[in-house]
């Protein structure tokens, strides 16, 4: 059945899972608009969600990868200037359009159009650091052999610089220190008028945080309290970067800034976004969430024609499987059909092994039972002292991570979010495993061993927490 997609199961690489509607994937899948402007190579501009399972072709990941060792061994200071300066271009934007998204007087319909243009827009500094960040690591670790440095330790000489989230975590820190110096306890901080008027403010810039992929819930006071009490100062530590590695620490820095601040700038746009997209649903006789199962094509035909989408159809979709390759775009929600294609690329791993290995990210040691989450929902099974597990970290995760006594993901670089995030909180974190979300289940106490990289099951929990 599906040979009529022309697809080929050797053309195409697993690259992770994450759970989202068919409204959040079609952005994350129309990275190539800007793809030149950023002194990118061409390629042949493959990608594919199935049922959240994302695939790259492979050839384009050949082609980047080679590009950027090539950027890497000239030290290409022309090349990464334009490229943050593109980067930032775009990703700028952001507060302009969310002011005109805000704009509920407006058509709805030209408001929508504005969200997808400028939400596909921003995915093309998303993927494009995601690749070149996540392969900058075998450049790092060929500069460690060579230069017989400890892979960690040349990782922690890669400056970190501050996202919006980072920030936030100095902003909770400061309130915390002044909670401490007046001898507050929590019942006491709400009369006091200067801090509560702070938190308040804080819990207005920062309520975008732990939504994602249009899902999740805002930030409030209960997580803040909980933030305050995981959180701690982390001395700053000045290391001498060596000359052979300035320009790799430079190029690593800024694609793991940039990395994160895009998926936090997408975050506060769809957050601003979601009365405009609760008006629409209204419109369209169906709920919030029954919106985001739609397509953005079938929401502007539907807002353009001011016609209705059958509301039975929609609550009937389980699955769906989007890709692009080349100038062709397909979009098939055939149950049947999502079906044969998931069977056909993705290979299940063995779900009987004890113990596996991924790459050290955040040195140090930790046992803890483990706590599944593909997307950050059901927060209230993660405890103080879990394991987090997960296919890779997104902005959304940071309340969790900072909960979780150590953190373990599928896949993701020394410059992923999960890796940045856990140097950053002090966390032990094993990164890049590809099966841990699939071979470990809620409760499982295990053991994460971040200094060889090593997690291993101590006593397997039958029944899910």
């Amino acid at each position: 059945m599906i040979e009529k997609y022309g697809l080929k199961k050797e053309d195409w690489h697993y690259y992770g899972q994450w759970e989202q509607p068919a409204l959040s994937a079609d952005f994350w899948l129309r990275p190539f608009g800007s793809w030149k402007k950023l002194g990118l190579p061409d390629v042949k501009k493959g990608i594919m969600d199935i049922n959240g399972y994302f695939f790259v072709y492979k050839k384009d990941m050949t082609i980047v990868k080679n590009f950027l060792r090539d950027i890497c061994e000239r030290k290409d200071e022309k090349f990464l200037e334009n490229f943050k300066k593109v980067c930032l271009e775009i990703l700028n934007k952001y507060k302009k359009i969310e002011a005109e998204i805000e704009k509920t007087e407006k058509n709805k319909e030209e408001l929508f159009n504005l969200l997808v243009n400028y939400g596909r827009e921003i995915m093309a500094p998303w993927y494009a650091t995601v690749l070149l960040s996540d392969f900058m690591e075998d450049i790092i670790k060929d500069w460690a052999i060579k230069n017989n440095q400890d892979l960690t330790k040349a990782v922690e000489m890669i400056p970190i610089k501050e996202t919006i989230m980072l920030k936030q975590n100095k902003d909770i820190l400061k309130i915390k220190k002044k909670i401490e110096e007046k001898g507050l306890s929590k019942e006491e901080i709400k009369n006091d008028e200067g801090i509560w008027k702070e938190i308040q403010e804080h819990l207005k810039e920062y309520e975008w945080v732990g939504t994602h992929h249009f899902w999740g819930e805002p930030y409030n006071l209960n997580k803040f309290f909980d933030d305050m009490s995981n959180l701690n100062e982390k001395k700053e530590v000045k290391i001498e970067i060596p000359d052979s590695f300035k320009f790799i620490a430079e190029i690593s820095s800024e694609l793991g800034f940039l990395r994160q601040y895009t998926a936090e700038i997408f975050d506060i746009l769809v957050y601003k976004a979601k009365p405009l997209l609760e008006s629409i649903a209204k419109d369209f006789e169906i709920s919030y969430r029954e919106l985001t199962y739609m397509h953005p094509s079938e929401v502007q035909e539907h807002c353009k024609n001011k016609t209705k989408p059958n509301k039975d159809e929609i609550s009937k979709r389980k699955g769906f499987c989007f890709f692009i390759l080349g100038d062709r775009f397909e979009f098939i929600y055939n149950q049947k059909e999502v079906e044969e294609i998931f069977n056909t690329f993705y290979e299940k791993p063995n779900i009987n092994i004890t113990e596996f290995k991924g790459t050290v990210a955040s040195k140090g040691y930790a046992q803890g039972h483990a706590k599944i989450f593909l997307v950050p929902k059901d927060v209230s099974k993660m405890k103080e002292g879990d394991v987090l597990v997960t296919t890779m970290t997104t902005p959304d995760f940071v309340p969790l991570m900072k909960k979780a006594c150590a953190i373990v993901t599928d896949v993701g670089g020394l410059l992923s979010h999960a890796a940045i995030v856990s140097r950053e909180l002090g966390v032990p974190c094993v990164i890049g495993t590809n099966i841990g979300t699939k071979v470990l289940k809620d409760g499982d106490l295990i053991e994460v061993d971040a200094e060889k990289g090593i997690v291993k099951k101590i006593h397997q929990c039958f029944k899910r927490s």
